[in-house]
């Protein structure tokens, strides 16, 4: 009698355990390019700004048997997960595939056949859990046909299947792999060469974890660009349907859930050479793409911290638009559309009125000391909404201002920050119920 009780009562630990551990999950992500290694090495990540980092992103080579990883990148995918976790052991990290190294016609060909499928994911599946990841990322740019998009739809499927079988014949600690697509902002290509060129909404709704929505570069990266400035990472865009507004929307109209649904915030702006000076607002003509800078390696796309220094110069000024919800600055002729922090704690407030399960962030290192990172995080975290003056920033020569200091918390007071508060709550709760079962065990017994 006393065991029965006692299996009784472990049956609902395990309960209380499950069902914490199942519990509503929030996504503050940070996407990490292999790229910066050299200048912002996995172990310079501040983690407990980020739920989730990727490494973004692994290039393909014959997809259709294997992912082939150069002997260079080898040591630094065998080491990305585990940097991470000795810093943040709470963090989830996942392995992007595609992105800009994407091969559209070879995804295509890929995807279309059921063989090169099932190699494709077993291959992922694998490489994944050999190199310590909790998850894969699919990240084609961009699927081109009706047929694409349907074969996507059949591939994420078979994908998420063999995920779960995976995980029922692994070691009993394993948690299945999680599994996220990133697309594009809305749920159908706008410049896509057929009218009826919508993603497989369905479908992804029932196989990934969530959608990362990439809400940026609306405008400024097309030659044909260059002759007016524009914004490349508007909220509200009232002439257009390039905005962040209308991608969201657009995958909820379509039926995904919100709470499947991340959005995509830019660490970097996009440059323009004005035509005159002293014409220097949103839509004013201009010469060029901006020069290309040091991070980027690109004409007219300045990272986060090479626009902190840009507006540093005594002539420059900061301008914040209301309408679009976006910010800009020029100083003589050069002039960029960025995020600013006001705009990155309005994009999250935004977010939060929609249900969203979180945002991300792209690419990490172009932020200027994790400023941004950290604005993000501390308007998800907190209750109320971010004001407009928390973080304006004045001009001619802005710096990010502190926020406003807040009394310090119970969990403060013993050494638990605010990043790591819910982690602390969840593992003090999951004792809590050990506890409570271990005493309840003793009673029966006695």
């Amino acid at each position: 009698m006393r065991v029965s009780h006692s299996l009784i009562l472990l049956f609902f630990f395990f309960f209380f355990f499950s069902s914490a551990t199942s519990a509503t999950k929030e996504i503050r992500a940070g996407f990490w390019p292999p790229f910066s290694n050299s200048y912002a090495p996995p172990s310079s990540i501040d983690t407990s700004v980020y739920t989730h980092i990727f490494y973004a992103f692994l290039g393909t080579k014959s997809i259709d048997t294997n992912f082939t990883v150069s002997r260079e990148e080898l040591p630094l995918l065998t080491t990305f997960s585990t940097t991470l976790k000795t810093k943040n052991p709470s963090i989830k990290t996942l392995l992007s595939i595609g992105g800009l190294l994407s091969n559209s016609t070879e995804f295509s060909a890929v995807a279309a056949d059921r063989n090169q499928r099932k190699a494709f994911i077993d291959s992922a599946i694998a490489l994944a859990r050999a190199h310590g990841f909790d998850g894969l990322d699919f990240a084609w740019e961009f699927p081109a046909s009706p047929e694409d998009m349907d074969n996507l739809g059949v591939l994420l499927n078979e994908w998420k299947r063999e995920i779960e079988e995976e995980a029922q014949n692994s070691p009993p600690l394993w948690s299945p792999l999680l599994l996220t697509a990133t697309v594009y902002f809305s749920n159908h290509l706008l410049a896509a060469p057929t009218s009826n060129l919508y993603y497989p909404v369905e479908a992804m709704a029932q196989s990934v974890d969530w959608v990362n929505a990439m809400c940026f570069d609306y405008q400024g990266s097309n030659r044909e660009e260059q002759d007016h400035t524009k914004t490349h990472a508007a909220l509200f865009n009232p002439n257009s349907q390039l905005s962040t507004s209308y991608g969201i929307d657009s995958w909820m109209d379509a039926g995904l859930p919100s709470n499947k649904l991340v959005m995509g915030i830019p660490l970097y702006g996009r440059s323009w050479i004005l035509k005159n000076k002293e014409k220097n607002g949103i839509g004013a003509a201009a010469v060029a793409f901006g020069p290309r800078q040091r991070l980027s390696n690109q004409t007219g796309v300045m990272a986060y911290s090479e626009i902190q220094k840009f507006l540093q110069d005594k002539d420059a000024t900061l301008m914040y638009d209301n309408s679009t919800v976006s910010a800009y600055g020029y100083a003589g002729d050069l002039w960029v559309s960025f995020d600013s922090q006001r705009v990155v704690a309005e994009k999250i407030s935004f977010a939060k009125q929609n249900r969203l399960i979180g945002y991300f962030l792209w690419p990490i290192t172009f932020d200027s000391n994790y400023s941004l990172s950290m604005t993000a995080s501390h308007s998800w975290t907190t209750s109320s909404p971010t004001t407009n003056t928390d973080l304006d920033e004045p001009a001619p020569a802005p710096s990010e201002l502190p926020r406003r200091a807040s009394p310090p918390s119970l969990l403060s007071l013993v050494g638990v920050t605010e990043s790591s508060s819910e982690s602390f709550i969840f593992h003090f709760n999951c004792y809590l119920h050990l506890l409570l079962l271990l005493s309840f065990i003793l009673i029966f017994n006695l």
